[in-house]
């Protein structure tokens, strides 16, 4: 009786370790979802803004505090500072971000073959 009561207990023992590695899978799982629903309510608030902090304008435009800032220093990305504070409105920043869209492949082709006909043209 002693040795089913010592198997009975070591598989609950495993069972308990087993389900304990479950529960901290989805704790992580839950925890990166929770961070994901953050930053999803963050962007809301921050696209319904019209100024927008330095530190807001960085997590808004996705690009690291230290590279904004060397875009302000540089005056590459257009803001206004009253006092110490950078401020950004937020539509200027969505004109910044989308002023220099890439070309796709068959717009470049496109080009390409429009200035062959007007090379051919002028030869």
């Amino acid at each position: 009786m002693e040795g089913q009561n010592e198997d009975l207990f070591l598989q609950v023992m495993q069972k308990l370790v087993e389900q304990q590695g479950e529960f901290q899978q989805l704790k992580k799982l839950l925890q990166s979802e929770l961070e994901q629903l953050k930053k999803l309510l963050q962007m809301a608030v921050l696209s319904q803004k019209e100024t927008l902090t330095f530190s807001e304008t960085a997590i808004y435009t996705g690009l690291s505090e230290s590279h904004l800032y060397r875009l302000t220093s540089k005056k590459i990305i257009p803001h206004y500072k009253q006092g110490k504070p950078l401020y950004f409105k937020r539509t200027e920043v969505d004109a910044w971000l989308t002023a220099h869209p890439v070309k796709t492949r068959p717009e470049i082709e496109r080009e390409a073959v429009e200035r062959l006909c007007q090379l051919r043209k002028t030869a």
